[in-house]
């Protein structure tokens, strides 16, 4: 089961979710989790639980999901959440992992590991963003309706975020509960300002540098 940690490390407010706070008996590195946009940790829930045996923890990046308060105001580029992950790992004291990216936790997942090498024991990466070659087109058309995107009630921009999430699901059941999960996060925070902040700070050089 996934619990919730939080900490300040660096003057940055940041929450992840563990299924065990110690080292394995078996000394096999701890299993780091980092999602894409518009999700969180919960997107790895089924993930971690088919890792029983493993230390998991599923980061957060900052300015998503639980974390979006803790983003205002900062930078949320890829190249700066690979930062803040690197800094979260010394926090805890953990020198090895295997790493695994989605979307653009994949971007960050990539720059870490070009950048500290040695830190990682694997990479798994899983439709991650890469080279020069996002965002996408549904996320570039978000960017440019920006201003509008703001302005939305949060009624309609929920509406609209929960319908692109269910894009994502072949299982109507399964696509309305974790809905529910991720835009939860989003309604609390303000919907649009949330979104647009993670959409500007998108950068293919990110990637493109690695």
């Amino acid at each position: 089961m996934l619990r919730e940690r939080r900490s300040s490390i660096d003057g940055v407010a940041m929450r992840w979710l563990a299924s065990g706070d110690e080292p394995a008996a078996d000394d096999q590195p701890p299993v780091v989790l980092v999602h894409g946009l518009p999700t969180g940790p919960l997107v790895w829930r089924h993930v971690a639980a088919c890792l029983p045996r493993r230390r998991v923890l599923a980061w957060e990046m900052t300015g998503y999901a639980g974390s979006i308060a803790a983003g205002r105001d900062r930078d949320l580029s890829l190249a700066a959440q690979a930062r803040r992950l690197q800094r979260w790992l010394a926090a805890l004291e953990i020198d090895r992992v295997t790493l695994v990216g989605h979307d653009l936790g994949g971007g960050v997942a990539q720059i870490l590991a070009v950048g500290q090498p040695d830190s990682i024991a694997a990479l798994v990466l899983a439709n991650a963003v890469a080279f020069d070659t996002w965002p996408v087109a549904p996320v570039r058309a978000a960017r440019a309706l920006g201003p509008i995107l703001t302005r939305l009630p949060d009624r309609l921009a929920a509406a609209a975020l929960s319908a692109a999430l269910r894009l994502g699901y072949a299982d109507a059941a399964q696509a309305r509960a974790s809905t529910a999960l991720h835009v939860a996060p989003y309604v609390a925070a303000g919907v649009g300002p949330a979104l647009r902040a993670q959409i500007d700070a998108l950068d293919a050089a990110d990637t493109a540098a690695v």
